[in-house]
């Protein structure tokens, strides 16, 4: 992986954001599936388990803005989003670790 980032460091970042972002929408969606299908066992429409809004949950906690207007309701989901944010954290790093490649002076 170190190799492939020194490499091409935008292509790696984004094939790592692009498969987190599936994986993570895969396995949210299979923790909140139980809302959509029992709506009944909450008040409010469920519409976190909508695809849409689970990709955009994800992405939202990824780029660590976290607006709170979604949640997941299922402890194994608010462990996967908790987990989310920690790498997400740890890919900011990343993307400015591979801008400051990018856009560097150097003749190399």
């Amino acid at each position: 992986m170190k190799s492939k980032f020194i490499k091409s460091p935008e292509k790696t970042i984004m094939t790592w954001f692009v498969f987190t972002i599936f994986v993570v929408t895969y396995m949210l969606r299979i923790f909140e599936v139980y809302y959509s299908i029992y709506p009944s066992t909450d008040n409010s429409k469920s519409k976190e388990t909508q695809v849409f809004n689970i990709v955009y949950l994800v992405i939202i906690t990824i780029t660590t803005v976290g607006y709170g207007d979604l949640a997941p309701k299922s402890n194994p989901g608010k462990f996967i989003t908790m987990w989310l944010a920690m790498w997400g954290a740890m890919m900011m790093a990343f993307v400015v670790a591979a801008l400051t490649k990018v856009l560097s002076m150097n003749e190399k």
